[in-house]
């Protein structure tokens, strides 16, 4: 995966890109729609430590288990366990949201923060499970 670092007017040297602070303005753009048409010019490229071709074991393990929520709700709402299937639908899926959004973390404490979030949301759909 690669990040590219994108600025605009007098922004374009790299060390003043690079503070955190500068990503928020209007005149700096991450990621890839940013272009020379718009005025843009490329100036920094990151590439990540985690490349496409490995396999993300959790992100497909909290996918499927999203999905199997989502068949298991299914049942209990033809059986009328409403309330029961809605919790356990909001919170089973909710896990694999979070492992997905964490992997657009913005620092390491925002990724984990989003994978506390994810493990907090598994032991409240194991309790949904338990009932």
């Amino acid at each position: 995966m690669v990040l590219q670092i994108w600025c605009k007017g007098g922004y374009a040297d790299k060390q003043m890109c690079k503070c955190a602070d500068e990503y928020k303005r209007d005149n700096v753009r991450i990621g890839k729609y940013a272009d020379e048409r718009m005025g843009f010019t490329k100036i920094y490229t990151f590439t990540s430590m985690h490349t496409p071709e490995k396999e993300n074991l959790i992100l497909k393990l909290s996918f499927q288990f999203a999905l199997d929520i989502i068949e298991f709700t299914e049942d209990l709402e033809s059986k009328r366990k409403y309330n029961l299937a809605n919790q356990l639908f909001k919170s089973g899926t909710f896990i694999g949201a979070n492992v997905r959004e964490a992997q657009g973390f913005e620092s390491k404490a925002d990724f984990v923060h989003k994978l506390k979030i994810a493990y907090k949301e598994a032991e409240e759909t194991g309790y949904w499970l338990q009932l």
